[in-house]
């Protein structure tokens, strides 16, 4: 009898010790399950300088990293002027969007002007005629997102590189354009729009150009050499 107490005794202990060791086994794979994706940091810079020291720049046939060092120290001497520095974090295999924007709401469509429905007989008041007729009004309207944008998607390969899909706009406000006249006259705002969308593989913390999102005739210089935008992506893994 006491055998048998000692021998089912036995049994139990196994089968404890063995319960034991697949819950901590399950307990590893769930955290491998959920473990979280690696997070990273993408940064995109815009440089800009003039035609000429552009064209002078790319054939040279350096390195995107090494364009991008000589372009760094030209901005400390002040030959470049560094247009834009946008940052994000993207999570491995997601999609995020930055936007450093304001919304200016305009109108699209109008009313023409027109006559109130009844009138008196006005013919010897001609100006106060004149006050009665409603000008153009506004009857449709439209947002526009003044700014930096940026949306970027990330994918790491199994030999390390990280590709990154990145779609880079800039928006600026030109002022106003007027069409028609008298009280037909209405303004139409008037916007610049730089962008650059890539898709690239890249290498983490060396600097890769994107391309040029160079801005149009409204927002060259005056006077003297066309400038050129360069815009560049670097991809470094975040530091938790």
């Amino acid at each position: 009898m006491k055998m048998t107490n000692y021998l089912c005794m036995g049994v139990l202990l196994m089968a404890g010790s063995g319960l034991c060791q697949d819950v901590k086994k399950t307990k590893k794979a769930s955290e491998k399950v959920f473990e979280e994706p690696p997070s990273w940091d993408v940064t995109c810079e815009v440089f800009s300088l003039s035609l000429s020291e552009a064209a002078k720049l790319k054939r040279m046939r350096k390195t995107d990293a090494q364009d991008y060092a000589g372009l760094v120290k030209r901005v400390e001497s002040g030959k470049v002027k560094q247009e834009e520095f946008l940052m994000l974090r993207v999570v491995e295999g997601s999609s995020t969007a930055l936007e450093e924007v304001s919304e200016m709401i305009y109108p699209t469509e109008f009313e023409p002007p027109e006559l109130p429905n009844e009138i008196h007989n006005l013919s010897e008041d001609l100006e106060k005629a004149r006050m009665l007729v409603t000008p153009a009004t506004p009857s449709a309207f439209d947002t526009k997102y003044v700014g930096s944008m940026m949306e970027v998607e990330l994918e790491v390969n199994e030999e390390g590189s990280v590709e990154v899909a990145s779609a880079l706009t800039l928006v600026s406000y030109l002022g106003v354009q007027v069409w028609g006249q008298g009280l037909a006259e209405v303004e139409m705002p008037r916007f610049a729009v730089q962008s650059v969308k890539t898709s690239l593989k890249v290498k983490p913390d060396s600097a890769t150009l994107m391309g040029s999102v160079s801005p149009p005739e409204a927002l060259q210089p005056k006077d003297g050499e066309r400038r050129v935008w360069l815009a560049f992506v670097t991809v470094s893994k975040s530091k938790d």
